[in-house]
């Protein structure tokens, strides 16, 4: 039962993003739609016009009037309507009386009598079922009139003979030459074009969202996943980093274009982004607690979701606001800290945990920012899940939990690898970081399952490259002035190891003194 609800709610959300993602294409694409047929309605449509005379059908005079012969009578109009447009009517007309009406057989012969019979048109009339119309379209007013006149001279006494005088018809609207001519209806052909074209389009990308299955809104993991909650939600960090993503992206994102360059905040982060951390920070504060040194890790169900500048950025938000924070670079496969911090590679955590190095305090390197120390992963391993699942591990967290008030780690993707997973003994929680337009839904909801099923705890989703244009960031936008896990085991050390310019440096939050209250005559000055 509950099943079907969240199916029928992630349902609606998806026909809902798919609008709300696109309406301007969809929208672009309508009003594209709308001015080409309009423009070839209106100046490729031939003009038509119509002439219009209609005949009502009455018992013979000669009986008595009855209600059966009212019924007969119409009856015979249904028929009439029917036999007005039959060819055999029409080359009759023709031959009788077309040539005292510019039509004569004769010279026109049966490609006259096909056209004749393209114009003619009989209906029964909606006020008076013994009235029906005749109505003739063509392309000049002549030749509309010139045809309703052979018809008005035929019908009458054609009709008559062919009821057997059981009823007469008798003209009642009599055809008029045609003076102007008829609507193209250039506006209801632009909208209804219009409409199919952006219907068309939202269903085209309506099915593109279906079959991709990625993540296009945060709501979508609380409707998948109810009992976890969305803690943060990270801006994009501008257009070229889009344009960056899309080069990492085609190139497998390998260490060598990979792109962190001011990735960490600073003065000149945008002032949405840097709130969105200081509303993650919050809410893991909410949901993790502040009793003791807590141990927090990030992970992401796949690669290139964004997590090692979420994690890194979230423990310059908390050394900001006077914590003193240790985060551990734990992903040993594809190290990034040193790019992100700009510090020179040497021991780190892979050396702690394989005994090469016994002292700790050696591999923690403080920051720039003040209060952030960082321990890089070292040498890369041929084996991190191994070293990350040692006992050495547990002894050094327990270490570091008494020197710090907040520990981060940074971990590789859950799926595909160990490594997450081997950690969940050792840590408080799991921050799973997402992307929007990265992000598969499906992987999301069986990584989660997987997760919850070894006892990983995960304490909330972050929701990584959100766009600034929804309408409940209108206060954020008041300050802004795939698959596959692959690892470079083959690394070129001293290529890491290499000097590194150093980011522009980040400065820790102000402290702001409280404006003094002024006092007037007679107030007490306070202490």
């Amino acid at each position: 039962m509950e099943n079907n609800n969240t199916e029928k709610q992630l349902d609606l959300a998806t026909l809902w993003t798919a609008f709300k993602k696109f309406w301007l294409v969809i929208l672009i694409v309508g009003i594209v739609f709308a001015a080409g047929v309009g423009f070839w309605t209106e100046y490729t449509t031939i003009p038509t016009y119509t002439c219009t005379f209609s005949y009502l059908v009455n018992p013979n005079p000669q009986y008595q009037q009855t209600s059966s012969t009212a019924y007969v009578a119409q009856e015979y109009a249904s028929v009439f309507a029917e036999i007005v447009p039959a060819r055999k009517t029409i080359y009759e007309a023709i031959r009788n009386c077309g040539a005292a009406n510019n039509l004569n057989y004769q010279e026109g012969g049966e490609n006259l009598v096909n056209q004749v019979k393209g114009c003619v048109n009989a209906r029964i009339s909606t006020s008076s079922s013994r009235t029906f119309i005749v109505t003739i379209t063509a392309t000049s007013p002549s030749r509309a009139y010139d045809i309703a006149q052979t018809l008005e001279d035929y019908l009458p006494t054609y009709l008559a003979d062919c009821s057997d005088n059981a009823v007469c018809v008798t003209s009642v609207d009599d055809a008029l030459p045609p003076v102007n001519p008829n609507p193209t209806h250039t506006v209801r052909n632009a909208v209804l074009a219009g409409a199919a074209g952006a219907i068309v389009t939202y269903l085209i990308y309506l099915v593109y969202l279906l079959l991709n299955n990625e993540l296009t809104d945060e709501d979508m993991l609380t409707q998948l996943n109810s009992d976890i909650p969305v803690l943060g939600r990270i801006p994009t960090w501008g257009d070229p980093g889009k344009k960056l993503f899309r080069r990492e992206l085609k190139s497998g994102f390998s260490n060598k274009v990979r792109h962190y360059n001011d990735k960490l905040l600073n003065r000149e982060t945008p002032f949405a982004i840097t709130e969105s951390f200081k509303t993650l920070r919050s809410n893991v504060n909410y949901v993790v607690g502040n009793d003791g040194c807590s141990v927090i890790a990030a992970t992401s169900i796949r690669k290139a979701s964004g997590k090692t500048v979420v994690i890194a950025n979230l423990a310059v938000s908390y050394a900001q606001l006077g914590k003193k924070v240790l985060l551990i670079e734990g992903d040993m496969r594809i190290p990034a800290f040193h790019k992100l911090f700009g510090l020179r590679r040497g021991n780190g955590l892979s050396e702690i945990l394989a005994g090469i190095q016994q002292d700790h305090h050696s591999a923690c390197v403080a920051s720039k920012i003040h209060g952030l120390d960082v321990m890089l992963s070292g040498q890369i391993p041929p084996n991190p899940s191994e070293l990350l699942s040692s006992a050495r591990m547990e002894t050094l967290l327990s270490a570091l939990r008494k020197e710090y008030d907040l520990i981060l780690i940074d971990l590789p993707p859950f799926v595909g690898l160990a490594d997450a997973s081997v950690m969940a003994p050792h840590v408080d929680g799991y921050l799973l970081i997402t992307r929007i337009g990265y992000t598969n839904l499906r992987e999301v909801k069986q990584g989660v399952a997987d997760m919850k099923r070894i006892g990983m705890k995960i304490v909330g989703f972050v929701v990584n490259d959100v766009s600034m244009k929804g309408s409940r960031y209108t206060y954020y936008r008041y300050g802004y002035k795939r698959n596959s896990y692959k690892y470079e085991y083959g690394a070129n050390t001293a290529e890491l190891t290499a000097p590194i310019p150093l980011p522009q440096e980040s400065v820790e939050a102000e402290q702001v003194e409280p404006p003094k209250r002024k006092t007037t005559k007679g107030s007490k000055s306070s202490s």
